[in-house]
């Protein structure tokens, strides 16, 4: 539980100021009295309000600077309930007081009230309050008095950061067991530790002089180094000994999907030369064939009394196609324009003019 911090009166303040008025001098608390009133307390106030009782059957001792430890007895067969009290000087002066709403104890006719409590001042130093009869407090221990102390556990003895518990010999043992491992130090290092020097230490590890040498490059402890070299010296391939000046691949296979590009020259194995098949193309299927300069087709021709059919030769000069029409597909004229079907478009050149040289008594090897 935390200290309960009492606020000193004005009075009570006054009291304190020596008769130089240079400091303050010590007062004696004679009695502390009882209210079961909820209160704030107040600096201005001269008597505490709603005072049931007051006791003469306390102790106190300063523990701290600015701490006193308070324990008040009642044996007497008054009921009453608790919630404040204020500490009264041999003379009457009502020094300071403390209140709260909630009940502070709750005390039987068939009870004796006894009650313990630190008092945490922040107005003025602990060190000028003197008590009465001491004999019976038990104030809690500090480093500086001896009072009631609660021993720490064992884990809060290993975590050892509690200035207010005292440690046992359990926990102590749990600490050094944890730290140290069950039952250390070993016989062993208990014999280096009794070693003086550190030469007797070397001589109990029978090491001699050995720890003393370093014979690595520069003599300098260099412990991260591999022969005196950083590790990124050993990265670099021109500081590598031993290695082959060419690495020659071994046999090996490929899969087609893993060949992205190869080189006409690196394939082996083919024909030099691809002779084509004999075939044949017709004009239409002959990209240029308006370019040719002679040939034939089959035609029919047409404007004629009767439409017959033969073979028709044709030959460009320039942008002049001459067709020659056997007499054997001419027949009598009809009198109207002759035309044929048939023609290849590779002569239906645009621009091309076409010559049809057919007459009633046109023979074959005639010309126009």
């Amino acid at each position: 539980m935390s200290a309960l911090q009492i606020i000193v009166t004005t009075t009570g303040r006054q009291a304190l100021v020596n008769a130089q008025n240079t400091g303050t001098s010590p007062v004696l608390i004679s009695h502390i009295g009882l209210t079961s009133e909820g209160l704030a307390a107040d600096a201005e106030m001269t008597s505490l309000p709603g005072e049931l009782k007051r006791l003469s059957t306390f102790a106190g001792a300063v523990v701290e600077e600015d701490t006193i430890h308070v324990t008040i007895r009642d044996d007497s067969a008054d009921v009453y309930g608790m919630r404040g009290f204020g500490l009264y000087l041999d003379d009457g002066t009502l020094l300071a007081l403390y209140g709260q709403t909630e009940l502070i104890l709750d005390k039987s006719s068939q009870a004796m009230m006894l009650l313990a409590a630190d008092v945490r001042f922040v107005q003025i130093s602990a060190a000028s309050l003197a008590f009465g009869d001491t004999n019976w407090i038990n104030p809690p221990a500090s480093t500086s008095v001896a009072g009631v102390v609660e021993p720490a556990t064992s884990g809060e003895t290993n975590i050892g950061n509690d200035a207010q518990r005292a440690v046992t010999p359990t926990g102590m043992k749990f600490t050094l067991d944890e730290r140290l491992g069950v039952g250390a130090p070993s016989s062993f290092v208990k014999g280096l530790l009794n070693r003086q020097t550190a030469e007797l230490v070397r001589e109990k590890l029978e090491i001699k002089s050995a720890a003393l040498k370093n014979d690595g490059a520069g003599n300098g402890l260099d412990a991260d180094k591999l022969d005196g070299q950083e590790g990124d010296y050993y990265r670099a391939w021109a500081n590598l000994t031993g290695v082959p000046s060419s690495f020659t691949p071994s046999a090996h296979t490929h899969a087609d999907a893993d060949i992205t590009s190869l080189a006409w020259s690196k394939v082996t194995g083919i024909p030099s030369a691809f002779p084509p098949a004999e075939h044949s193309h017709g004009v239409a299927d002959i990209s240029g064939a308006a370019a040719l300069s002679s040939g034939s087709f089959t035609a029919t021709l047409i404007g004629m009394a009767s439409a017959t059919s033969g073979t028709v030769h044709w030959r460009r000069t320039g942008n002049k196609v001459t067709l020659y029409a056997p007499a054997d597909i001419l027949g009598a004229s009809s009198g109207t324009a002759l035309d044929m079907t048939g023609l290849p478009s590779g002569i239906r050149a645009a621009n091309t003019q076409h010559v049809l040289c057919a007459r009633l008594s046109m023979r074959a090897s005639q010309r126009c």
